[in-house]
């Protein structure tokens, strides 16, 4: 079993919400799935959709093919006609939708029959759509009163009997995808941007500041969410440059924090992140990009701010780039930065964007690795007399004391090892050299930087970083199932860079290929820069719209 359900229709009906419910339906009936959703940057109206991929293994991105379509409008209708494939169903409300060879509900007749808002129609839709795949109304009508609950009984009923009419009006009609019965098997169903931040407050972030951005606003409502649960604290700022500099503020006190933003936000933060290096304040900065320039497509996704994240802010100092490829990943970077902030007390930027970082999918939950522990480096709350907050080290890491516990500067002028404000050249040139020995300590002592998949005797190896990663792995079975052997190697770091472990899996591949999304093959540029190696076989893609299985498959053919 493998299907794609898809609905459309105008902002303000409903259309994430009935998507999202769908697919946690589909995910405790025993299905994994895959949501996507495209909306324009508009308040209301403009055309929305939100298709969920329902299959009986594990996926990792949205295909072309439509096997349910749920036309709320005429133009949902018109626009996704031609990705219905050859079995598709069409669920449609004659009252305002022409769809020949469709599946008619009369869902404005069954909500004027319950006394309902033309917006509940969405109900009505989404009951006929798990009765059509065979799920169980009791799924449905606890996940109702899931998401209702809080508005009341009266609420809660009124939507349970309207959608049981759209479950009942439905429900024999034959379709070709069944989702499996019930498994024992525990799943949640979540995006990137939530398992970032979950992996954050697992590792003891408990200060968020920021100002909401798309498509970073997310980390805003889920630690707004779970402040009083979790003990963490959020605030709301005025803009982007005081989001930064509370969290750096938090950090110089000792508190892990973050911020997180998207290109247009983190062009404004960026003399201060030069700050935080400065100051050698640990620092996690989360940029989920979109297309620029300027405003560029504020609802659509892009891989184009990985030159900007590596060299924002002016002067040369270390900084680490973790670019997380799927959901489990964000996760693994959300618990990860804080140690690599902390213990190296250097900037972390976590880059990622809208496609990986909005879009939700079924996952195991998530477990933290056997044997990690929360490191906060050189950390100390009893500073000797003598204690220099920069005290030049042979590794380029000074004790970092506490807040409140003696006197030190820190400030955005170069500094001696005391903190003080200095210009003399020796000292400007031992600070550099101070800070610029954590690059080589952080190379070698970052693991997983390189990820490998797929065989050893690969006819293509795809070379990627990111959110690519889903829709290579999906193409690669579209592949195997040809005959054609592909690869894939991911860098889920860009900052420190793996040089030799990119160079080795370069020299022994039979044809290399490029995959990212932007126009100047960003990625590709860093490749070259490192190893010397360029790779001339490129798919890039920049419309703002995220990678197809079946297009990378057609692509390498």
């Amino acid at each position: 079993m493998d299907f794609t359900w898809k609905i459309g229709g105008e902002a303000g009906y409903g259309i994430s919400v009935t998507g999202q419910i769908f697919s946690r339906a589909c995910m405790r009936s025993g299905a994994w799935t895959y949501d996507y959703s495209e909306y324009p940057s508009l308040i209301r109206g403009g055309h929305n959709t939100y298709q969920v991929r329902v299959a009986d293994r594990d996926v990792t991105s949205q295909t072309h093919a439509v096997h349910l379509l749920v036309a709320l409008d005429q133009k949902s209708y018109d626009r996704h006609k031609d990705e219905l494939a050859a079995d598709a169903v069409v669920l449609f409300d004659p009252a305002n939708v022409k769809a020949p060879g469709g599946l008619p509900l009369p869902m404005s007749e069954i909500v004027k029959r319950h006394n309902g808002q033309p917006v509940m129609r969405n109900m009505v839709a989404l009951a006929a759509s798990l009765a059509l795949c065979g799920v169980d109304f009791s799924v449905l009508e606890e996940l109702i009163r899931f998401s209702f609950g809080k508005k009341g009984e009266d609420v809660v009923n009124h939507n349970i009997d309207v959608s049981k009419d759209g479950y009942d009006a439905v429900k024999e009609h034959p379709f070709a995808y069944k989702v499996p019965n019930a498994t024992e098997e525990k799943r949640i169903n979540i995006g990137g941007n939530e398992s970032i931040a979950m992996g954050a407050m697992k590792s003891g972030c408990k200060f968020f500041s920021g100002y909401p951005m798309t498509p970073a606003s997310e980390f805003m409502h889920f630690y707004a969410k779970h402040e009083r649960s979790m003990n963490v604290m959020m605030k709301h700022t005025e803009d982007e440059i005081a989001g930064i500099l509370m969290a750096i503020g938090a950090g110089h006190a000792g508190v892990r924090a973050m911020t997180a933003t998207s290109g247009g936000g983190f062009a404004l933060m960026t003399e201060a992140l030069g700050m935080a290096a400065m100051t050698e304040t640990p620092l996690v900065v989360v940029v989920a990009s979109r297309p620029g320039p300027s405003t560029g497509l504020p609802t659509w996704t892009e891989q184009s701010d990985l030159r900007f994240c590596m060299h924002a802010s002016q002067g040369d100092f270390p900084r680490i780039i973790l670019t997380p490829g799927d959901h489990e990943e964000c996760f693994e970077a959300g618990l990860q930065a804080f140690n690599y902030a902390e213990k190296y007390q250097v900037p972390v930027i976590i880059l990622t964007d809208k496609y990986l970082g909005a879009n939700a999918r079924s996952v195991h939950p998530y477990k933290v690795p056997e044997g990690w522990t929360i490191d906060r480096g050189k950390l100390i709350t009893d500073p000797p007399a003598d204690y220099e907050r920069y005290a030049l080290t042979d590794d380029g890491i000074s004790p970092r004391a506490v807040t409140g516990s003696c006197v030190f500067g820190a400030f955005s002028n170069e500094h001696d090892t005391n903190g003080d404000f200095t210009e003399d050249a020796d000292m400007r040139n031992k600070m550099m050299e101070k800070r610029d020995k954590k690059l080589p300590i952080m190379q070698a002592e970052i693991e997983g930087k390189v990820r490998y998949y797929g065989p050893a005797d690969a006819d293509v190896t795809i070379f990627s970083w990111g959110s690519t990663k889903g829709p290579v792995l999906e193409a690669m079975k579209l592949g195997e199932a040809i005959g054609l052997k592909i690869a894939l190697v991911h860098t889920c770091c860009v900052l420190p860079f793996p040089t030799e472990e990119m160079r080795g899996y370069l020299e022994k591949a039979k044809r290399p290929v490029l995959i990212e999304g932007n126009i100047a093959a960003q990625f590709g540029g860093v490749i070259r820069e490192y190893t010397g190696i360029e790779i001339k076989d490129k798919y890039l893609r920049y419309d703002g719209r995220p990678f197809y299985p079946e297009q990378i498959l057609k692509w390498l053919q």
